[in-house]
């Protein structure tokens, strides 16, 4: 901060926060010269109060009210606009801090069968969610309360000769350090539970488009198809799948520090699952921690999904 005549000088704040807010006392400090570290002579004097209010994850506002002047011209009051210069490594901070990566299974209630299956909640509230020869799902989810969420979308088929599209709805409690925890249901259709646990330090791996380029091997998690793909510096994307089927689109990074794929593809010389899918996906790790040899991707054209793993 800044003197009134625009000489530089130094304000300690101290408070606590509420939420999203911070109410502080600060003081202006003086008395201690420097190599000559005496706590006995610092002189502490009340410079005023300040508020800061986080308005998403990399900006803030502060307000100030000042009862402390400087050669007789007072600080006086405002607002200052704050921005984040840098980020923590590893540290989650999100406009949607439930977003993240999850694996675990889906217990259908109709069939009494386990599945295995995993989870992606975007920052924006969109999920993309599977139950490995099952059901996709993408929709959106809100979180309220201790950590209670309820969301809704467009549940397809996971397998490659059925088709289906019902509403999807979701809801249980979710823990983005820990756990999601809760039930679906399907119109129409079957209706169960999921327990899926979070991989953090999965999603909270810094990701670049050129990380992710070059040329992969692909195979469909559900019909076992497999084929070829490569994903250029520049996010575009193209692949064969099967004896026929091609593919071509976009990969993109809603949030580079974080670990999550936007995907949009267009199938082509596919008989009937032709179409435009969208989706989500990740870099997952194959051999060992940190090598990041797989792209994960779930899609879905509104009525059928895919289900790919593309590795290297």
């Amino acid at each position: 901060m800044y003197n009134p005549d625009g000489t530089p000088t130094f304000i300690i704040a101290v408070g606590k926060n509420k939420g999203n807010v911070i109410n502080a006392d600060a003081y202006y400090n003086s008395g201690m010269k420097f190599g000559d570290f005496d706590p006995d002579d610092v002189v502490e004097v009340p410079w005023g109060k300040i508020k800061i209010t986080f308005n998403s994850c990399s900006s803030a506002t502060m307000e100030y009210n000042s009862v402390l002047s400087y050669d007789g011209v007072p600080y006086g009051s405002g607002t200052i606009p704050l921005t984040r210069l840098l980020s923590i490594d590893q540290l989650q901070c999100a406009d949607n801090p439930n977003a993240g990566l999850y694996q675990g299974t889906f217990h259908s209630t109709d069939t009494d069968d386990n599945f295995v299956g995993f989870g992606i909640i975007a920052p924006n509230g969109e999920f993309a969610l599977a139950s490995f020869d099952s059901f996709a799902g993408l929709g959106s989810l809100t979180v309220s309360g201790a950590q209670v969420f309820n969301g809704g979308g467009i549940a397809v088929s996971a397998e490659d000769k059925v088709f289906f599209d019902e509403a999807l709805t979701i809801s249980g409690d979710i823990n983005p350090e820990y756990r999601m925890v809760g039930g679906y249901d399907i119109d129409k259709g079957d209706s169960g539970s999921f327990d899926l646990y979070s991989i953090p330090s999965l999603y909270r791996r810094v990701l670049t488009l050129d990380e992710i380029e070059g040329n992969y091997d692909g195979g469909n998690l559900v019909s076992g198809a497999s084929g070829s793909a490569s994903i250029s510096k520049l996010g575009k994307i193209t692949g064969t799948e099967g004896n026929s089927c091609t593919y071509a689109g976009d990969v993109s990074l809603p949030d580079p520090q974080f670990n999550i794929l936007k995907v949009t593809l267009k199938v082509s010389n596919c008989a009937s699952l032709n179409g435009t899918y969208k989706g989500y996906g990740a870099q997952i790790d194959y051999f060992s921690l940190g090598d990041g040899r797989i792209i994960r991707l779930l899609t879905s054209d509104g009525t059928h999904s895919r289900l790919m793993d593309l590795y290297r």
